[in-house]
């Protein structure tokens, strides 16, 4: 659905749905343990390192590159812990229970910002690849792939780096693997079945204990070359399944899935600190929802506001889908990629 040449990031719907899906998976896979964790941990980050390459412009400038990322994921970065520092300031006061520690909670990524380190890892992520991207492609493939194989022997040394910045540098895989999907994603005559098989595939590799489930923040990168193989291959296969099924949802709930995915950033920014201040009131469950509901409403009041720059890392509000026609573009609607 508005898919554009490559060179320049195309725009969908399918693209979106797989956005919201994922940032689901992610507040809950934060809240529940045991197997559904199991089930949501192998591609709940992976699968937004994909879309970031598959969403990829290619030949933007690396000055223009740092510029998008720090409009789109450090600006709502550094608003939203101003933000949470006040709430926890205040939640202290309010009920003599002593806050998380900071900024040590920022570096170690603890609730109540379980989730932040996703944020700097895709910005340095990006920033990478953008450098990466002046090698030629043919042998790009290769310096990432040796970059990820560097990596594993290392994995909680580079995830111990401040910020996760480190765990960009085996993440850039993931953004590699979703460049080379816009590449040839014209070639996948059938993309349903294709993204079925793909993500069959890939969770048979993690249920069946072939690789241990990746968890990327504490640097468990799985079984060398498979993990990584197997969890791009569940990503890749949401956004085929994605994009073959969206044209069959009505038109008014294709738009709300575009603002969803517009307001996401709020999601993946705010939800740690609420299910934190419900984590002794309320079952995993009704947190999970309360997580979810709230830092969404928060984010699509504010993506019509002034504010929207600073807490969404978007600019004016999204245009309506629904006076669109079923399969055109969507003026104005930039995914934070």
């Amino acid at each position: 659905m508005g898919r554009r040449a490559i060179g320049s990031a195309p725009r969908s719907v399918g693209v979106d749905a797989v956005r919201v899906i994922g940032l689901v998976a992610v507040v809950a896979g934060h809240a529940y343990e045991g197997g559904l964790r199991s089930a949501l941990y192998p591609w709940h980050a992976a699968v937004f390192f994909v879309l970031s390459g598959y969403l990829w412009t290619s030949a933007r400038p690396f000055a223009a590159e740092v510029q998008r990322r720090v409009r789109s994921l450090a600006l709502p970065y550094v608003a939203w812990l101003a933000v949470i520092v006040v709430v926890l300031v205040v939640w202290q006061m309010a009920t003599g229970k002593p806050a998380a520690g900071l900024p040590g909670t920022l570096l170690d990524g603890e609730p109540p910002l379980q989730g932040w380190w996703f944020v700097t890892a895709l910005m340095a992520a990006c920033l990478l690849y953008r450098l990466a991207e002046r090698v030629p492609w043919r042998w790009r493939g290769l310096i990432v792939a040796a970059a990820l194989a560097a990596a594993y022997p290392v994995g909680p040394a580079i995830a111990a780096v401040p910020l996760s910045v480190g765990v960009a540098v085996p993440c850039v895989a993931f953004v590699f693997a979703g460049d080379a999907l816009r590449r040839y994603r014209s070639r996948v005559s059938a993309p349903l079945p294709t993204g079925a098989l793909l993500v069959l595939v890939g969770a048979v590799v993690f249920a069946a204990g072939l690789s241990p489930v990746l968890d990327l923040y504490s640097g468990q990168l799985g079984t060398p070359a498979l993990g990584f193989a197997a969890a791009a291959a569940i990503s890749v296969g949401l956004v085929l399944i994605g994009e073959a099924s969206v044209d069959r949802l009505p038109v008014r709930v294709r738009a709300a899935i575009v603002q969803l995915a517009a307001a996401g950033i709020v999601v993946v920014l705010t939800h740690s600190a609420v299910l934190w201040l419900l984590s002794e009131h309320e079952p995993p469950h009704l947190a999970v929802a309360v997580a979810v509901v709230l830092p969404w409403l928060a984010g699509l009041v504010l993506a019509r506001t002034r504010l929207a720059v600073l807490t969404n890392g978007s600019g004016p509000p999204l245009v309506r889908l629904r006076r669109l026609p079923v399969r055109a573009p969507i003026p104005g609607h930039r995914p934070v990629s």
